[in-house]
């Protein structure tokens, strides 16, 4: 069943592999390590993909969904979860990474982000209907980037570490919207605010990638608070 809430157990699958079961208890262990006891693990099913994902929910709060980087899984982020009050963590396993399923073979290279969308999408339609922060990593990033330009209405604000710029992007016009975009460097206490806000020259979601860019944006309205 999509969203099925399962607790956070080593040996949870029957026909579990060795390898996974190993997996298991070392991801336990780390979580552990950090504070971030019994995440619960969830599992939404993207029809779009013909795959099912992995969630680790952490905490109580406001939602905010973790899109790690690659090649790891969702748990890299147990350091940061586990120290954060106030906030329910959705800690996505990316497909093909950590226990989701990969993705089926895709017919070219520009279809990956369309899947990623439609993964991240499903993931906050299921666990945390309405829009959410959203925080990525790397490639996760340019996931994220990809979401706030294709459902805004799912993105409250992005926090992006680390993320390269991502070939293809175009701003979507909006109008009337404000987003709130974080840009960090090497950790979330170095990075820049700033609070942009959109119009008919862009999405200001992707406002803060396109200052980066050097390239045409919506502009920037202020400081962030």
């Amino acid at each position: 069943m999509s969203g099925q809430v399962l607790p956070y157990d080593p040996v949870a699958s029957p026909v579990a592999t060795d390898a996974e079961t190993r997996y298991r208890a070392a991801e336990a262990a780390m979580w552990a390590h950090h504070g971030a006891l019994e995440p619960l693990e969830r599992w939404v099913d993207v029809p779009s993909t013909g795959t099912r994902v992995r969630v680790l929910e952490h905490g109580e709060g406001r939602p905010v969904l973790f899109v790690h980087g690659g090649p790891n899984a969702g748990s890299t982020w147990a350091p940061l979860v586990g120290r954060i009050p106030g906030v329910r963590a959705l800690v996505l396993d990316r497909p093909g990474c950590g226990l989701s399923d990969p993705l089926p073979r895709l017919a070219a290279a520009r279809d990956l982000w369309p899947a990623m969308v439609a993964t991240q999408a499903a993931v906050i339609e299921r666990l945390a209907p309405g829009p959410v922060d959203v925080v990525g990593s790397s490639f996760g990033g340019g996931c994220a980037l990809w979401l706030g330009r294709s459902r805004p209405d799912l993105v409250r604000r992005l926090v992006l570490e680390g993320v390269p710029a991502v070939e293809g992007m175009r701003p979507a016009t909006t109008s009337g919207s404000s987003r709130r975009v974080l840009w960090g460097g090497s950790s979330l206490g170095s990075a820049r605010r700033r609070r942009c806000s959109g119009g008919p020259s862009g999405n200001s979601v992707t406002a803060g990638w396109w200052r980066r860019a050097g390239r045409p944006g919506p502009t920037c309205a202020g400081a962030w608070r």
